[in-house]
């Protein structure tokens, strides 16, 4: 309409640098940042893209809008997909790895409410129980060290799986004791 002609874009480099940028960038986002951040990533990246593409055309240049478009949403679905799997992994492995200590309760209560876990702190009364075998060391004298660890891993199974039963929280295994928890990090009846 102006007599200015329009010129197709055929730099397969140009492209290619494009796609890059645009795959890259859509890609480290969507696994760096928080989904709702990403989300407004990709919305920006596919609006820049139509964007480029309106403003080299008023230039007189035409460009393949398709293509970038696409990829923007097939590395984004591609990269949430993975991200969803991928944090799917580390809860059941976070959840597996943590309901050997506690309870399925406490291990549901956390995950329903990550925020009341207070990293600084907080004062609450609990009860704390300490165990050890009488007459461990004696024990330990007369047996042989595939004994004794056979024996110490039975008592610590049975041992777990009770204070576990009862709601309670095993802190730490000191040599042949353990030590417990009840009331942290919520109240238990």
């Amino acid at each position: 309409l102006q007599g200015k002609p329009l010129k197709q874009v055929t730099n397969n480099w140009w492209y290619f640098l494009l796609f890059a940028a645009v795959g890259g960038l859509s890609g480290l986002t969507t696994f760096r940042l928080r989904w709702q951040w990403s989300l407004v990533l990709f919305v920006v990246l596919l609006l820049a893209c139509l964007t480029g593409s309106v403003v080299l055309f008023v230039n007189g240049y035409v460009t393949t809008v398709l293509y970038p478009v696409v990829l923007v949403m097939v590395i984004n679905a591609l990269a949430f997909f993975a991200r969803y799997l991928f944090e799917s992994a580390e809860k059941k492995k976070w959840r597996q790895t943590f309901s050997q200590y506690v309870s399925r309760d406490v291990v549901d209560a956390i995950a329903a409410h990550p925020e009341a876990l207070n990293l600084g702190g907080e004062k609450k009364k609990v009860m704390i129980m300490f165990s050890d075998i009488r007459g461990f060391t004696a024990l330990s004298e007369k047996t042989t060290p595939e004994g004794l660890v056979r024996y110490l891993n039975d008592y610590f199974n049975v041992m777990t799986s009770i204070i576990i039963k009862q709601r309670g929280l095993v802190d730490k295994f000191l040599g042949d004791g353990i030590m417990a928890l009840w009331g942290t990090p919520f109240e238990t009846a």
